[in-house]
């Protein structure tokens, strides 16, 4: 029982009390009065312990590969590469729902709006949003959210990054050649994954 005790309690102390490790003090936090538990009323804390970490790990918007998200129908870089970091990195099964500019967002997770759960700030993009809510760490999803940092951001500013302006005339290119949103989706997405194969690195700066 002691050993027990001791790892639960270096797993509670372990590090700050973040989202990733809610879980284990979730469950931690009811594993006390079952270890004092016995018979019938241990089982039935047993389900109660179960019950609670599946839905602290499984957030409203998501069943499996079922997560919902949801921005408007109006497309520019940032927006465009967030749709391609959740369908191939963060949710492949996902669904997203766009709604004409200015409808209210009942459904899933909202994104790159005013008010969204996950949208843009003074001095970081939505897709950076995306990165630091996932805790992304890959060197080229982070190198793509320079350049898109430098689209968005960095508006008035000479671009720091060479390659920042051929993202702007690639996207602008497939606004131009596609009308219709799944066209243009699957367009945006087949170039960010040939700029995700490609991409140094490092990136050089003007």
């Amino acid at each position: 029982m002691n050993t027990w005790n001791n790892g639960i309690m270096e797993c509670w102390n372990d590090g700050e009390h973040t989202e990733e490790n809610r879980p284990c003090r979730v469950a931690i936090a009811h594993l006390t009065p079952l270890m004092r538990a016995k018979g019938h009323f241990k089982c039935l804390w047993l389900g109660v312990i179960l019950f609670i970490f599946v839905f602290s790990v499984i957030s409203p918007a998501t069943w499996g590969d079922q997560k919902i998200f949801s921005t408007w129908d109006v497309f520019e870089a940032d927006n465009l590469a967030c749709i391609w970091l959740i369908k191939r990195f963060i949710a492949p099964g996902a669904s997203i729902i766009l709604y004409p500019k200015g409808e209210l967002i009942t459904e899933g997770v909202s994104f790159d709006i005013p008010n969204a759960e996950i949208s843009r700030t003074f001095n970081k993009s939505t897709f950076e949003s995306f990165l630091d809510r996932y805790r992304i760490k890959d060197r080229k999803l982070i190198n793509i959210g320079k350049l898109i940092h430098d689209i968005e951001i960095n508006t008035w500013e000479r671009k720091l990054f060479r390659r920042t302006r051929e993202v702007e005339i690639r996207v602008v290119d497939i606004l131009e050649r596609n009308k219709k949103n799944p066209e243009i989706i699957q367009k945006a997405c087949e170039y960010f994954d040939s700029l995700y194969s490609i991409i140094p690195v490092e990136l050089e700066l003007n």
